[in-house]
């Protein structure tokens, strides 16, 4: 994705944005753990603090539900006048015939 607005007048400043997705996996349903469901079922309103703590020890307070895997990269380039922006345009033009 490339955010690019015309402008007449220099200094310019262009963003460019790119973002690929490799792989995006995304929870349906949850599935607990024999252990963590047994431990969640033995909290009661009697439950000691220290006992509930050990199990957020244990297994966290957080879970995935969502994972995207892939990059983001992102530039901005600031022409100062056209000339520059030519020469760089310029400059561009012959390191892309050598890739």
């Amino acid at each position: 994705m490339v955010n690019y607005s015309e402008v007449s007048g220099y200094p310019l400043v262009q963003h460019w944005s790119l973002r690929s997705v490799l792989y995006h996996v995304k929870l349906n349903q949850w599935v607990l753990s024999q252990a963590f469901s047994s431990a969640i079922h033995s909290l009661d309103g009697a439950t000691q603090r220290s006992d509930f703590a050990s199990i957020l020890r244990e297994f966290g307070n957080h879970y995935v539900q969502e994972a995207v895997y892939g990059f983001q990269e992102s530039c901005t380039i600031w022409y100062p006048n056209k000339q520059v922006q030519r020469q760089l345009w310029l400059e561009y033009q012959d390191i892309s015939k050598v890739i």
